[in-house]
């Protein structure tokens, strides 16, 4: 399998090849920071359905973003276009695959355990649950977008409580605020219902603080860990500014 590895600064983006750094598992993109003299907080984006890394780092606003954070960002890819996850036609172990991707990064670049940060859109928001429900002593905080739990929602995590930011579209159409279901066994999950499973897990208080961010307006539980629900008048997308916003709430919640 191959590895695409980028490194990144400021103003500009240089293209590097290494084998060293690929795994069996599948492939990724890397997108490393200039400056590597520290251990590197990580953020893995999990692209969406039939969505691909090229998209991600094609955005070059978002880009720019991390790499002036000197943040080491890990794109995985899927070959088929979709995640292990409910009715997925992805037969691998993507929760295996995604600790490969963490243990090349380890290996290659060195990274910094205790900022070990999860995101994704759409079915790559559902791995970003995931990841938070079953790799949540390895992740620090989790930020999904536009995408929650599959029904049936989980009943516990082993993990420890965990940081969560969830934004949604109360417009979206495509993974509905609500849920919807297109089958008996395919029934996308309410993104409230998503929240309350991680109120419970984080053993969050009933209080709620609310801010406002742009577009976003955003109901705050403090808990154990954080829960955050963040939504905006939009549909199924990532609005303008959401590496920004997401980088300034991992730097404060770790």
């Amino acid at each position: 399998m191959t590895l695409a590895l980028f490194l990144a600064c400021s103003g500009s983006i240089s293209e590097e090849r290494s084998r060293e750094c690929a795994i069996d598992e599948g492939d990724f993109e890397a997108w490393v920071p200039a400056d590597r003299s520290s251990p590197l907080p990580v953020v893995m984006y999990i692209h969406g359905y039939n969505g691909s890394p090229s998209q991600v780092s094609g955005d070059e606003v978002a880009m720019a973003a991390f790499a002036d954070a000197g943040i080491l960002l890990l794109i995985p890819d899927s070959p088929n276009g979709s995640w292990d996850v409910r009715l997925s036609s992805s037969t691998r172990d993507d929760l295996g695959f995604f600790d490969a991707i963490l243990g090349a990064a380890e290996s290659c670049w060195g990274i910094d355990e205790s900022r070990v940060y999860a995101t994704g859109f759409s079915i790559g928001g559902t791995m970003a649950h995931q990841l938070a429900c079953h790799r949540g002593e390895v992740f620090s905080a989790s930020a999904p977008i536009s995408g929650t739990f599959w029904e049936p929602m989980p009943e516990s995590c082993a993990a420890p409580p965990i940081p969560i930011r969830h934004t949604h579209g109360l417009a979206d159409n495509t993974w509905p605020y609500e849920g919807q279901q297109f089958s008996p066994q395919a029934v996308q999950g309410a993104v409230e219902d998503g929240i309350a499973f991680w109120l419970t897990h984080n053993s969050a208080p009933d209080e709620t603080t609310t801010e406002t961010d742009g577009e976003l307006t955003c109901t705050i539980w403090a808990g154990e860990a954080e829960v955050q629900l963040c939504t905006h008048d939009a549909g199924h997308t990532r609005l303008a500014g959401w590496a920004e916003r997401m980088i300034a709430w991992f730097n404060n919640v770790r």
